[in-house]
C-alpha cells in the first residue's frame, strides 16, 4: 500500500485572495485551503472519529514543484504535515502528536503497485473553475487482510492554476496524470472500500510568494523509513 499512500499524498476561485495578477505568473505559487470530509466504512468507527483523526481542513503550500500539506483539526491544531521535495523525489510524513521526534520517508518513485489504470472522469465546477478529472484505479495487497484491494482516487484539476509537469516527472503514476492536466487539483476524492472515503474541496486560494522556510524540514527529527501498511 506504500505507493497508494504516495499517490494520495500527492496531490493537492470565486473566493480568491490574489496578491499579484494571474497574468504575471507563469506557474502557480501560493496557498490553497481545502475542506476535508470523511465517510467511514469501518464498523464501529463513525465519520466524526475519522474526522478527528485525519483533520477537517488542509492548508496546501506550493512552490516550484515542492509542497507541504498541513492537516488541521476542528480546534485549529496541526495534526500532520506531508512534504514533497523535488530535489530528492521524496515524500516525508510528520505527525507532531503521535511521533513528535520522527519523520517518516519514502521515495516518490516507489513502483510497488504494478496494477493501475488511469481514465478520464467527469467534469465538475469547484468555485469558479470548470475542472476536468482523472480517475486512478489501483490494485494493491493489503498486508493485514492478505488480500488484494481495489482503491479509487479521483482528482479534479483547475487549468487556471498551471504547474510545470517536469517538476513531477519522477513521481510514480502521478507523472502520467500531471502530464495530461498540467495544473493543481482543487478537489480530490480518495476511496478505500475497507476503510473510508475522503473528499477534499478547495474553498480559497491565495497567489503569493512562499517563504522557502515554510517547506523546510526540521533537521533534528529522526528519519525512519515509512512502515508497511
Amino acid at each position: 500500500m506504500k505507493s497508494l499512500y504516495i499517490l494520495s499524498a500527492i496531490v493537492c476561485i470565486p473566493v480568491v485572495a490574489s496578491s499579484q495578477p494571474i497574468s504575471q505568473v507563469k506557474y502557480f505559487e501560493g496557498i490553497i485551503e481545502y475542506d476535508l470530509t470523511s465517510k467511514s466504512y469501518m464498523q464501529g468507527v463513525s465519520d466524526n472519529e475519522i474526522r478527528e483523526r485525519v483533520g477537517s481542513r488542509i492548508r496546501f503550500y506550493f512552490k516550484d514543484g515542492n509542497y507541504m500539506r498541513e492537516y488541521i483539526d476542528g480546534a485549529g491544531f496541526t495534526i500532520r504535515k506531508l512534504f514533497y521535495r523535488k530535489d530528492k523525489n521524496m515524500m516525508y510524513d510528520y505527525n507532531p502528536i503521535l511521533a513528535p521526534d520522527t519523520l517518516y520517508y519514502i521515495s516518490a518513485g516507489n513502483d510497488s503497485i504494478s496494477s493501475f489504470k488511469i481514465q478520464p472522469g467527469q467534469n465538475t465546477k469547484v468555485l469558479d473553475c470548470e475542472c476536468p478529472s482523472s480517475v486512478i484505479t489501483t490494485t494493491y495487497m493489503d498486508s493485514f487482510l492478505q488480500d488484494s484491494v481495489i482503491s479509487t482516487l479521483t482528482y479534479f484539476f483547475c487549468p487556471a492554476l498551471p504547474v510545470n509537469p517536469e517538476w513531477h516527472k519522477d513521481i510514480y503514476i502521478w507523472n502520467e496524470v500531471i502530464k495530461t492536466h498540467k495544473s493543481i487539483a482543487i478537489k480530490f476524492i480518495e476511496e478505500n472500500p475497507l476503510y473510508y472515503q475522503q473528499t477534499s474541496t478547495a474553498t480559497a486560494i491565495l497567489w503569493q510568494s512562499i517563504d522557502p522556510a515554510v517547506l523546510n524540514i526540521d533537521p533534528a527529527l529522526i528519519l525512519r523509513p515509512m512502515p508497511r501498511f
